[in-house]
């Protein structure tokens, strides 16, 4: 497999901050510390690219709230300066996750969304007679830092870059999961903290997808959206109830 170098001099060029820039308002520009930092947009650049240069990444810088989307979950929110460099980054890298996606994958991705993946649900509805519907508990703590960045190292040859996904990874972790409902308490001595990157980080979707293929192996198969027996105990859906 060959991998992606010469990405990271792509990041910190000052056009593709001053896109992100444009992106990580979207929606926001009402907002003080959006305003704050366009108001002195060239100088921040300036300071964001010379730590870029520098390899001195401030990042970190979370709040934390609770939403109900009915079922509750903790979101953790960078400051706007931070997802300036998210943009950045995904700005470079998104297309070479794009390329390594699963096909029924349909979250966080150009041209999917809810609409495109019903339609792929019925599609399959209609051509397998059985499903395994799973669910997995707080999918983004479940990934370890150590064999996301290992994944990451198979498809990236940068080291700058590779240092800095692992510099936003370190920012945060929480207890250790299985990811199936059993949580694992406080992480055993000489294991990784877990969580890929932050849930409502702009960034994070995209590492914690280009690890289901590999957690496609944990369930014993292929990535493939089917299974050819009815899972066992999980109970089995009919095509009739879908």
């Amino acid at each position: 497999m060959r991998r992606i170098g010469r990405l990271y001099e792509r990041i910190c060029d000052r056009d593709n901050l001053r896109l992100a820039w444009v992106k990580a308002r979207r929606g926001k520009a009402d907002r003080p510390d959006v305003r704050r930092f366009g108001a002195e947009i060239d100088a921040e650049l300036a300071a964001l690219e010379a730590s870029l240069r520098a390899r001195r990444w401030d990042v970190g810088h979370y709040s934390h709230f609770t939403i109900h989307d009915p079922k509750e979950r903790l979101i953790t929110a960078a400051p706007f300066r931070e997802r300036v460099l998210h943009h950045a980054v995904m700005n470079v890298c998104e297309p070479c996750f794009e390329k390594w996606q699963l096909d029924p994958s349909h979250a966080c991705r150009k041209g999917r969304g809810l609409d495109t993946a019903l339609a792929a649900a019925r599609r399959y509805a209609r051509a397998y007679p059985w499903y395994l519907k799973l669910d997995v508990r707080k999918y983004f703590d479940s990934i370890p830092h150590d064999r996301l960045l290992g994944r990451l190292e198979r498809r990236f040859k940068d080291p700058n870059l590779m240092m800095l996904f692992s510099a936003i990874l370190e920012t945060y972790e929480t207890p250790a999961s299985d990811g199936f409902g059993a949580s694992g308490g406080a992480s055993p001595p000489g294991e990784p903290p877990s969580l890929a990157v932050r849930p409502g980080a702009e960034a994070s979707p995209r590492p914690q997808n280009h690890a289901s293929p590999h957690f496609a192996e944990r369930l014993g198969g292929d990535a493939s959206p089917h299974l050819s027996e009815p899972p066992i105990p999980a109970r089995a859906v009919s095509r009739s109830e879908i």
